[in-house]
């Protein structure tokens, strides 16, 4: 890179150009970062999506019996969960939050249990519902992170 155009850290000078683009800093800024969390622009918007928020929020609230099942589990999904959310402000949040294992472990350990049947149902229809949703909107070109 350095040959190429006189920067080693050209890739990343170049991030910063981008609207989504990632940057550590940020996570020394955690004013900023509540802040970011409370501008709604919009249900799906690009920044500041509502579903973004409220995905977070739950991320949030399974991370409390997270901590209860498995210290090591914890700070994993704070590790993988946290860091892309400041860093990148929040923009789809909800890719990153598709491979939070360790909340996708507890939560089924949750539904799984059989008095929970009824909610086990509403959560899989509410997840297929917002899946046909997402692909309407990406067929139809909408933003859809």
């Amino acid at each position: 890179m350095y040959a190429s155009t006189g920067s080693p850290l050209s890739t990343f000078e170049a991030q910063s150009h981008f609207l989504s683009y990632a940057s550590l800093k940020r996570l020394l800024a955690p004013a900023e970062f509540l802040r970011t969390l409370v501008d709604v622009r919009g249900a799906l918007a690009f920044q500041g999506g509502a579903i973004d928020r409220v995905v977070f929020v739950a991320y949030l609230a399974l991370l409390i019996p997270l901590w209860r099942r498995s210290r090591v589990e914890f700070a994993w999904a704070v590790a993988i969960g946290v860091v892309p959310a400041v860093t990148v402000g929040l923009t789809s949040f909800v890719r990153y939050a598709a491979v939070l294992l360790p909340l996708a472990i507890v939560a089924g350990e949750y539904l799984a249990r059989p008095e929970n049947h009824g909610r086990r149902i509403r959560v899989v229809a509410f997840c297929a519902g917002l899946q046909v949703l997402f692909f309407l909107l990406h067929a139809n070109n909408y933003w859809v992170g």
